[in-house]
């Protein structure tokens, strides 16, 4: 119905007519020269009166339940052959740079982590280019391009741990939760550390309460697992006032003391991990209820034997490493309590502390064993890292009331006095070797020693014997089938593995031990 004083019709508009395309009652339009009508001209197909409820509109659908498919499909061999690809990632680093090409959609929408990226405009750099940084296996990073245009996933078992990572940094959760189950279904106690150690930032603690609980169940095998020599080892020894001290300690706890000295280290005191790792921390049991280095010790103290002496030269001569420090996740500020004395010899496993889930994700102890009488090995996580903790508990005897000579101590118990040895030494490893006494390295208070010395009783004498090929001190010595074997030890800055035997004549290399290690037995 056409308003009056207007145009009669629209061919008197000078507009096209518009093409009408019934449906059911209703109606449509479709023209391109509509929009120069007269604003004020309303078309009507029906009387105000005769209008009517509309009917639902007969829809026709087609579902091509193939196409999907079909896009990813073609979008992949667009791909592969670099055409109308919109995005270049450049992923490695040096002289090891790959470029993959794909298209920015389909990458950023299985990825929130390349879309958090390529929605970024970055200033001079190509626009069509992408650098990713992060330590990716190259492989594993292609294999999930593939996964973005194909729905598929083909992955060796071999580079499955690649390939958590790699799904992990990108964001990739289907795939992450896939690699995560296949990884706790077929953990040993030979590739749980390793497992263990890519899980320290994943946000899965099922998943992570999963391996921790199979390593704590099969502790005393995984220590002996060639993973652990990837992990930093912190070292620690407990200096004790008395045997009966050292039988009533509780392991467990004194580990979780020993991580809380750490802690308080890393919060206060800016240590580094190199530093933790650089050398046998010696530590005490102090009046506050915490451990302390036994650096605090102050000279002339009654702790301050002899023992303590040779930990503080030692450690005066390493050099202190420089850098920033290590840190945990960011926005967490760790406040270490004292806990009670009789925390350290009760006899319940309990741990005591009130750190938050967050906080125990960067700083816990996750499992721990005894290797000997009071020696003590765990892993745990440091700061955010991985590691293998060491605890080995040591007396502090009486100290030396200077250069006074060695008389005996009791002669009642039938002890005497034996010709002084041609070099002083401490830590020392010592056997019975055809009728002799040998002795084997050990410390002088400046150096680890490489000599070795027999005395015989017969003529009451030391004599020098062939020196070792590497400088030992805390090394522990043992007879076989005739042959001497020293194992272990310290060179001063680090603990050993290696091992040699001795003939009696010369000493030879044997095959390292798993874990580097002193004191050992």
């Amino acid at each position: 119905r056409l308003l009056p004083d207007k145009p009669s019709s629209i061919k008197d508009s000078g507009l096209q007519p518009p093409v009408v395309e019934s449906l059911s009652s209703g109606c449509a339009f479709s023209g391109t020269n509509l929009g120069t009508m007269d604003p004020t001209v309303v078309i009507s197909t029906l009387d105000e009166e005769e209008q009517k409820p509309a009917k639902p509109a007969e829809m026709l659908v087609f579902d091509d339940s193939a196409h999907l498919n079909k896009v990813l499909m073609n979008l992949n061999k667009l791909r592969k052959n670099k055409q109308f690809c919109d995005v270049v990632l450049h992923v490695g680093s040096g002289q090891d740079v790959h470029e993959i090409y794909a298209h920015r959609a389909v990458v950023a929408s299985v990825s929130p982590y390349l879309f958090e990226l390529l929605a970024q405009k970055t200033k001079g750099t190509l626009q069509n280019q992408c650098k990713i940084n992060g330590n990716f296996d190259i492989s594993a990073f292609e294999r999930l391009v593939d996964y973005a245009y194909t729905s598929r996933l083909e992955v060796p078992k071999s580079k499955m741990k690649a390939m958590y990572l790699a799904a992990a940094k990108l964001k990739v959760h289907p795939v992450t939760k896939y690699c995560g189950k296949y990884l706790v279904e077929h953990l040993t106690p030979e590739n749980c550390t390793g497992v263990r150690a890519i899980l320290v930032e994943s946000m899965d603690q099922e998943l992570v309460a999963e391996v921790d609980a199979y390593i704590r169940d099969n502790i005393a095998e995984v220590v002996k697992s060639k993973e652990l020599q990837s992990l930093p080892h912190i070292q620690v020894e407990l200096v004790q006032h008395s045997s009966l001290e050292m039988d009533a300690t509780n392991n467990k706890h004194l580990c979780h003391m020993v991580l809380d000295w750490m802690r308080s280290s890393f919060d206060e005191e800016g240590v580094l991990m190199e530093t933790l790792t650089e050398k046998v921390h010696m530590l005490y049991l102090n009046l506050d209820r915490t451990l302390h280095d036994c650096n605090d010790i102050e000279t002339g103290d009654a702790k301050d034997t002899e023992m303590i002496q040779d930990y503080k030269r030692l450690s005066r001569r390493l050099s202190q490493p420089k850098g920033s420090k290590t840190k945990g996740r960011p926005g967490i500020t760790v406040t270490t309590p004292a806990k009670p004395r009789q925390f350290l010899y009760t006899r319940s496993d309990s741990s005591g502390s009130s750190s938050s889930d967050e906080e125990d994700r960067d700083w816990k102890i996750i499992a721990t064993t005894s290797t000997g009488a009071h020696s003590t090995m765990g892993l745990a996580v440091v700061s955010g890292t991985m590691i293998v903790l060491s605890v080995v508990q040591r007396l502090n005897g009486p100290a030396s009331t200077g250069d006074s000579s060695p008389e005996v101590c009791n002669t009642t118990l039938g002890y005497t006095t034996l010709p002084p040895m041609m070099s002083s030494r401490c830590g020392m490893g010592t056997a019975e070797f055809q009728g002799k006494l040998l002795v084997c390295g050990g410390y002088d208070r400046g150096e680890c020693l490489r000599t070795v010395e027999a005395y015989n009783l017969a003529t009451n004498r030391w004599s020098s014997l062939a020196p070792m090929q590497t400088p030992r001190g805390r090394v522990d010595a043992t007879v076989l089938n005739g042959l001497v074997y020293v194992i272990g030890g310290s060179d001063g800055s680090k603990e050993l593995a290696s091992a040699e035997v001795f003939n009696g004549s010369a000493w030879n290399t044997v095959p390292p031990m798993a874990v580097a290690r002193s004191n050992a037995g």
